[in-house]
């Protein structure tokens, strides 16, 4: 009995390790660190294997083969069946565009562009498959503690290399990516520690200081929606969000009479007092929306295909983009209506989870699924956009078996426990 407990703990790590990474990672690679060499072979450029994402798919589906997915009965099972819902549509949406590469004018961009939406896919699958079995809540422990032990890590190394030459990034990542980066440090930390709130508190104003020294004003906008939503989701009485509010004011104003206090407010005003408020300068979205807007109306109903954008973004453009930097437009140019509907349809239903449903639904995952929901449309393409998406089926939470009753069911074997939302400690 022991050793087959520590397997299914050893299982659910990796699980949960894997599904974190392939949320932060992305197209990240070591290359981008140590220039290495490396040959083409028939026309494939090898240095895509020092990718990450081509490996934790293969390793995160393997660890869903020995699961025992949950069937419960119906009045039990609004979490899954929630969850269930989205991942129906998300599937419509997904094959529909992988289906676009048919009439796309560009087949090999295309066919590039379908790999990463299978990549994408196969992640959602595979966490929705644990979401729904009895280790989920050891799945969103790990899911969480990798998370936010991972941003951790890359905001000590941002404290180490602050500069005020330069937007706030490490390991050869952008500062957009950074400043979503931590703001799930800030959430993951919220969740996490119980023993201290000053501690708790303190990281969180750290990270929302490392997202203004990231200078992206998208992170900025997203992170504060995100934690608005947090407050909202979250089932603790109105004097312990004021209290939150508060202690993480304090420590914000501790932080401002420091050094880094200085180069906050220096970045927080140049990007967003000058540049915003003062000159007005949008990094070139309203000519992307205006060449979004011509692309589309070549085929409205059907998009263009998948990588559409790329091949044809030179319509009305005087620079460089080969995505429209909004994930809606995005959807538009190369899904056409039937892709946005798809996924209108997704947030529809996932706001009708949040008003009617929002003590039941996970508060961290539901919090970062705005914030990459606000933030996918300022920057990022498709499947820089994945965050939407794996925390979207995330955010119903956990299954919670009464313990006053036994399932009957071949499936669940187990005299059936309480299974916590919570997930500062795993159950055991």
């Amino acid at each position: 009995m022991g050793q087959k407990f520590h397997h299914r703990h050893f299982n659910a790590a990796i699980a949960g390790v894997a599904a974190a990474m392939s949320l932060l990672v992305g197209r990240w690679s070591p290359g981008r660190l140590f220039d290495v060499a490396w040959q083409s072979y028939a026309g494939i450029d090898l240095s895509i294997l020092l990718q990450p994402r081509h490996w934790l798919l293969p390793i995160l589906l393997l660890t869903v083969l020995p699961l025992r997915i949950l069937r419960v009965p119906a009045r039990l099972s609004s979490p899954i069946r929630r969850r269930n819902h989205l991942f129906n549509l998300m599937a419509c949406l997904f094959v529909y565009l992988i289906l676009s590469t048919a009439w796309a004018s560009q087949t090999d961009l295309a066919l590039a562009k379908a790999y990463e939406l299978i990549i994408v896919f196969g992640t959602i699958a595979a966490i929705v498959a644990w979401m729904n079995s009895q280790q989920a809540a050891l799945f969103l422990h790990w899911f969480w503690l990798s998370i936010t032990a991972f941003t951790g890590f890359l905001a000590c190394m941002a404290f180490l290399s602050l500069t005020t030459e330069t937007r706030l990034s490490v390991l050869g990542g952008g500062p957009n990516v950074f400043g979503r980066l931590m703001f799930l440090f800030a959430i993951g930390s919220l969740a996490l520690i119980r023993q201290s709130n000053l501690l708790r508190l303190s990281i969180c104003a750290a990270a929302m200081a490392l997202v203004i020294l990231s200078g992206s004003r998208g992170a900025m906008l997203s992170s504060v929606v995100g934690f608005t939503v947090y407050a909202f989701a979250t089932q603790g009485r109105l004097s312990s969000r004021a209290t939150a509010f508060f202690g993480i004011t304090a420590c914000g104003i501790v932080i401002s009479m420091t050094p880094v206090g200085d180069l906050v407010f220096k970045t927080f005003s140049d990007r967003i007092i000058h540049l915003t408020f003062e000159q007005r300068y949008t990094s070139g979205r309203e000519e992307l929306l205006q060449a979004a807007w011509e692309l589309w109306k070549q085929s409205p109903i059907i998009g263009n295909g998948v990588s559409g954008w790329e091949t044809q973004h030179h319509v009305g453009l005087s620079f460089e983009s080969t995505y429209p930097h909004n994930l809606c437009l995005e959807l538009l140019c190369e899904g056409g209506l039937i892709a946005l509907t798809l996924f209108l349809l997704i947030i529809a239903q996932f706001l009708r989870f949040l008003t009617r449903n929002r003590t039941k639904l996970h508060a961290p995952s539901v919090a970062a699924t705005a914030m990459f929901l606000i933030a996918s449309q300022f920057s990022g393409d498709f499947f820089d956009s994945r965050g939407v998406f794996f925390c979207l089926v995330i955010a119903p939470g956990v299954l919670q078996l009464p313990t006053t009753c036994r399932i009957q069911s071949k499936h669940l074997t187990e005299s059936a426990r309480p299974i916590q939302t919570v997930f500062a400690t795993p159950p055991t």
